[in-house]
């Protein structure tokens, strides 16, 4: 009788434990959970896991079901940091990216929380069952009821999660749905079954999903600005600043500014003040991905991993067209985010890293070489190459990367006592950091005679602290953090000869930068993004396919909140200025307008089309 007492036991400690983990954690992302299905999942993952030593009748097999618990806990608080940082959940389409956990193991440390123990409990207390399950040699043996265990396990989990989740549900509302266990297998069955790539398009001339594909992009594109060719002929660089949110610009502490180098450049560029990351699972690439292609990256992976290789339109393949030397720089580990094998069909000339022999990496700092170090190697590379012509150079910046912590004599704010040993001033010190950097390698190309010949864009690739700090944020600085202040970063662009800046409020996102940037080197043959000009003065926007349920989007009268469920009539549409709720409806372009681009996107990406695109299009003129 006894090892059926102890069976039971086993048995209830995981059906509970399963059961409070994933609504715990369905609660802390989304603020419910559909706790029936999740118990009917914690039913079948107990039966499964129970089945083998029922059947065998062998304490050992209790080791394995332990083990395999153990392993999906772990999957589970693996989703929970991934959702702390991410927004999402983990696919399989990341595990090859699983090697950086490593290189960012300091960051991950961060997201780890006290309460955290409570996902523990149950495996503390299945510890010493299993322990006197084996001493006593307590085992249960019953081939025909573990098989029906087995059988019954299997099948519940595969209808909870077929007929359960619909794929436009978010991540998050799959997990709330049913479960961790069942968005994942559900997940899992997408990745297996789909093809890599979309049907084959573009390969006959008469074509009409094709010609469909062109014209779209045809009239996607803007009048030309009063800006259009300013600095046509002009070198370009571009600084992709980490982890920076736009909220501290003109921002001050005491009286004393927090960025007073991106202050000054305010004052004679473009301040583009209502722009919004829209990176997604390969976060930093991402953005590098998103402002050089004006294309949406993959669904499930990062940009480079799923588009590694293939035909694009990117700004460095349209500026070398034009004659100019092309290179990224990024001071780390080349193969981080797939990088080193992804940035040649790019059309990156050169990329300069952390291993580079041309590249000194004795001062590191944090993740890599210091910005500073880097910065003052790339304008001694970017004198020499200005004696061959343009060029064009992409900057990753690298340490102002969470957890944000300096060594003291890198820390040049004196903040106010109240910021001691908190997030906030960990990253107001880091914010500093990178504009003093920034503001050396200003001046340095202005001493270098490069400065008048440049074309310079400064901008965010995302935020850098997350939501749980938005109390700290509110009462240190008085900064409302909610999800749009969240994701709004700075754009900075200022152009050989820009004497006044220029302050706009135009909404847009990283979709926008490469036609803008374009726009103003007066180069018409970027016709495929899926962005506009954002000094052409359109109407502002800016959709999601991340971040937000996907096709949430802002727009300059109204602004809509997809459903987690995915279903537009359940969405939320607002006047974007007073926050009024109004009909649906009203949002209905925008939403359109939103799935056009991600399709547009998927569709030239996953089928290779943008050289046969401008076939058509050469064909045509």
């Amino acid at each position: 009788m006894t090892k059926y007492i102890y069976l039971i036991l086993w048995s209830l400690v995981i059906l509970v434990g399963w059961t409070f983990k994933n609504s715990y954690f369905s609660h802390q992302i989304i603020g419910e959970a559909q706790t029936g299905l999740i118990f009917l999942g914690a039913v079948a993952l107990t039966l499964f896991l129970v089945s083998f030593q029922v059947m065998s009748g062998k304490v050992r097999y209790a080791f394995l079901a332990f083990s395999l618990y153990l392993l999906v806990s772990f999957l589970l608080y693996g989703d929970v940091l991934y959702e702390r940082y991410y927004s999402s959940i983990l696919s399989l389409e990341l595990l090859d990216q699983a090697g950086q956990t490593a290189e960012v193991g300091d960051s991950v440390i961060t997201l780890i929380r006290q309460s955290d123990l409570l996902y523990l409990v149950d495996i503390v207390v299945l510890l010493p069952l299993l322990i006197m399950m084996v001493v006593k040699r307590q085992a249960v043996k019953n081939r025909m009821i573990g098989s029906s265990f087995l059988v019954v396990g299997i099948i519940l989990f595969i209808f909870i999660s077929v007929f359960s989740i619909d794929s436009q549900y978010s991540d998050q509302y799959k997990v709330a749905k049913a479960g961790i266990l069942p968005a994942h297998l559900h997940a899992s069955t997408i990745f297996f079954n789909e093809n890599k790539l979309a049907p084959a398009m573009g390969q006959d001339d008469s074509n009409e999903e094709l010609e469909g594909v062109n014209q779209y992009f045809v009239e996607n594109q803007n009048e030309k600005s009063p800006y259009f060719g300013v600095a046509e002929g002009k070198n370009v660089v571009i600084v992709q600043g980490e982890s920076m949110n736009n909220f501290v610009i003109g921002m001050e502490v005491d009286g004393v500014e927090i960025t007073p180098n991106l202050n000054d450049l305010v004052e004679k560029s473009f301040y583009y003040n209502q722009i919004y990351t829209q990176i997604g699972k390969g976060n930093t690439s991402d953005a590098e991905f998103i402002v050089n292609n004006s294309l949406f990256p993959a669904e499930r992976e990062s940009g480079y991993t799923a588009y590694e290789t293939g035909i694009f339109r990117s700004l460095p393949i349209v500026l070398g067209e034009e004659g100019y030397q092309t290179s990224v720089a990024h001071g780390n580990d080349p193969e981080f985010w797939n990088r080193k094998a992804a940035y040649p069909a790019q059309g990156f000339d050169k990329f300069y890293n952390g291993t580079s022999e041309t590249i000194d990496s004795s001062q590191k700092l944090g993740l890599g070489i210091s910005d500073e170090s880097m910065y003052g190697q790339l304008v001694d590379i970017y004198e020499k190459q200005a004696e061959n012509g343009p060029f064009y150079n992409f900057f990753i910046t690298l340490t102002q990367h969470r957890p944000f912590k300096l060594p003291e004599d890198k820390k040049y704010l004196d903040l106010p006592e109240r910021f001691d040993d908190t997030a906030v001033g960990d990253y107001l010190q880091s914010t500093k950091y990178a504009d003093e950097t920034l503001g050396l390698f200003i001046n340095d190309l202005k001493e270098r005679g490069l400065w008048e010949d440049t074309l310079f864009v400064f901008y965010g690739d995302h935020y850098g602290l997350l939501p749980e700090k938005k109390k700290e944020l509110d009462e240190l600085i008085g900064v409302t953090f909610d999800r749009k202040e969240m994701y709004n970063v700075p754009l900075l662009i200022h152009y050989p000869g820009q004497e006044e800046g220029e302050v706009s409020d135009v909404i847009g996102g990283m979709v926008d930068i490469k036609p803008t940037v374009t726009s103003l080197l007066g180069l018409e043959d970027s016709i495929y993004h899926v962005g506009k000009d954002l000094t052409s003065k359109e109407e502002g926007f800016v959709g999601f396919r991340h971040g937000f349920p996907k096709y949430t989007f802002f727009g300059e009268t109204y602004s809509f909140d997809m459903s987690p469920t995915g279903e537009f009539t359940k969405g939320t549409c607002t006047k974007t200025e007073s926050g009024e709720t109004v009909d649906v409806e009203n949002c209905r372009d925008g939403y359109e307008r939103i799935k056009k681009q991600i399709e547009m996107s998927d569709k030239v990406l996953e089928n290779n089309l943008l050289e046969r695109l401008k076939s058509i299009r050469e064909e045509s003129i």
